[in-house]
């Protein structure tokens, strides 16, 4: 069974003169021996009219095929009474669903398969035999060796679900398609996916072919077929045929009603899946958007932190500048100091006495006084100085010449105020 999709079959064949006349007799009787007539080559059959190859066949059944696809019966069933391939609606029939019109259904049935032991969809159709010969007396060989014919449905389903629970199948998925919707059904050259998919065909439009074990019923119950099927010549009870009648109108509603609940569930899970989808692309959405933003805040860090190098290096550089331009200051302040003191010391020398200059060149703690003498504040320096005056001024060479050598006065006191200190 092909879901509307088209398979190609890559065959490969010769294809040789015959110019013997003897070697094409031989060839036409064998083909006598497989139910062909040397009339069968042209367009023209036995009745005078084109050539058109019958076909009784089933094209599906109830339950799983080899492709993983599932039908439901009363599915089938509806479908075959609301007009299967009635025309204006005939269906196409093709070879290995090529989708290239060789023939048509013009007739369908629910019925019960004897031998598949499956409901299924029974369909008469027509090839146009005149006009491929090729394809119908193909056809007629495989039906002489085989017994039967190969055929395979193509189908769209109004809606399908997935399930690994299918009986028989409970560890693989199929598909289970519903209410499909029949386009064609080819005849095969290759085995069919569901293999009770077989048919039968001729030219005698006088006597159609018919489905090998099979029969067919209005009603979808197995059981009402069995019945059937072992009645005899004798009365039937009525009141047990209607009882298993209602028995099987019982069931069928059990089972429309189940089929309707996992429609309804099927298509909850449906809209669950479409909601989680969406959900899924919004949140990938999200999680782009924070990648993005995150990057942004990555770059955004790296940037400050190399910022923060850059200000942590400058402020470095800074502090260092910082360290030897106070190093600097201080030696140029200590000069300056220096330089300020030696020459607040050469003022303060200038204005002593001539004879307190002299003294101090060859006095013994001649650095401890000028150091002192530096370091004195003005108002020391002031008294200081007047003291060294009144001690030098008034006095003759004669009695400072006295004077010279004379032991300082034991007042108890050192320092700058005992002017005798520096007079020795």
């Amino acid at each position: 069974m092909e879901h509307l999709k088209k398979v190609e079959f890559l065959v490969e064949a010769s294809v040789v003169p015959v110019d013997d006349e003897r070697e094409l007799d031989q060839i036409l009787e064998a083909a006598e021996g497989l139910g062909l007539s040397k009339e069968a080559a042209g367009p023209i059959g036995k009745d005078g009219k084109p050539r058109m190859l019958l076909i009784t066949s089933w094209i599906a059944h109830e339950g799983r095929n080899g492709n993983g696809y599932a039908f439901v019966r009363p599915e089938l069933d509806a479908r075959v009474r609301q007009g299967l391939f009635t025309p204006p609606h005939g269906g196409l029939m093709d070879f290995n669903h090529d989708y290239t019109p060789i023939g048509f259904w013009y007739k369908s049935s629910f019925a019960y398969h004897d031998s598949a032991e499956k409901w299924g969809v029974l369909a008469n159709g027509a090839i146009w035999a005149w006009r491929f010969p090729e394809v119908a007396d193909q056809l007629l060989a495989e039906q002489q060796r085989e017994g039967t014919i190969k055929v395979s449905m193509a189908c769209l389903a109004e809606s399908s679900e997935y399930t690994q629970n299918y009986p028989g199948y409970e560890d693989e998925f199929t598909e289970v398609l519903h209410n499909p919707i029949f386009f064609t059904t080819s005849v095969l050259s290759v085995p069919p996916a569901d293999p009770n998919a077989e048919g039968h065909v001729t030219e005698d439009a006088t006597n159609p072919p018919v489905a090998a074990a099979s029969n067919e019923h209005s009603d979808s119950d197995v059981e009402l077929v069995a019945a059937s099927r072992h009645e005899t010549k004798e009365e039937v009870d009525m009141d047990e045929l209607k009882e298993k009648l209602d028995l099987a109108t019982a069931k069928i509603a059990d089972l429309e009603a189940r089929v309707a609940e996992l429609k309804s569930f099927n298509e909850t899970l449906q809209a669950e899946a479409s909601t989680a989808k969406q959900e899924a692309v919004a949140a990938q959405t999200a999680l782009a958007e924070a990648a993005k933003k995150t990057d942004e805040s990555t770059n955004k860090i790296n940037e400050l932190e190399v910022a923060l190098a850059s200000a942590v290096e400058a402020r470095e550089g800074l502090e260092k500048s910082l360290v030897e331009a106070t190093e600097k200051l201080t030696e140029y302040e200590v000069k300056e100091a220096e330089a300020a003191k030696k020459e607040r010391l050469e003022a303060r020398l200038a204005e002593l006495p001539e004879v307190v200059r002299d003294n101090l060149e060859d006095h013994p703690e001649n650095e401890a006084i000028l150091e002192a003498l530096a370091s004195a504040s003005d108002e020391d320096w002031t008294k200081t100085k007047t003291l060294f005056a009144l001690a030098s001024g008034g006095a003759d060479y004669k009695g400072r010449s006295d004077r010279e050598g004379r032991l300082p006065s034991a007042t108890g006191k050192t320092g700058l105020s005992s002017i005798d200190h520096y007079l020795r």
